[in-house]
């Protein structure tokens, strides 16, 4: 027994040191963008970007409903759908099918990395306030 205390009882230690320093890291994040908000300037920013990640969502919803319906189809009737599809998108124009897949990636990807982008960096800046 006195093996296992001398063996667990550091690396307790050390998970228990490590677990306290990052209550207290959160809690001053918090502290410090609770005291951004409480300003003008915070508080507009948030509501800014608040705005922009709720934007967009009936067109991401559309998007997702396009490209999600198909493959249910498949699992209902996976020959119909196969020749459905097929027979659809031989008779799209190739500009109108590149056009479709660019208007779908940046709905889905560019406007997502603009949120993080965004997120980042008010957190950036709320941090910097905090100095």
């Amino acid at each position: 027994m006195g093996v296992w205390q001398a063996i667990a009882g550091p690396i307790i230690e050390l998970i228990g040191g490590w677990a306290s320093d990052r209550r207290e890291l959160k809690r001053a994040e918090l502290q410090g963008r609770i005291k951004y908000l409480s300003t003008e300037q915070g508080h507009r920013h948030a509501w800014e970007i608040a705005s922009i990640q709720q934007s967009g969502q009936g067109m991401r919803w559309a998007s997702f409903a396009m490209w999600s319906a198909p493959f249910l189809w498949a699992f209902i009737d996976p020959i119909a759908a196969q020749a459905a599809l097929e027979s659809a998108i031989e008779a799209l124009p190739d500009w109108y099918v590149a056009g479709y897949l660019t208007v779908t990636g940046g709905v889905w990807g560019i406007k997502e990395f603009a949120t993080v982008r965004s997120t980042t960096k008010a957190r950036n800046q709320a941090k910097g306030a905090d100095k």
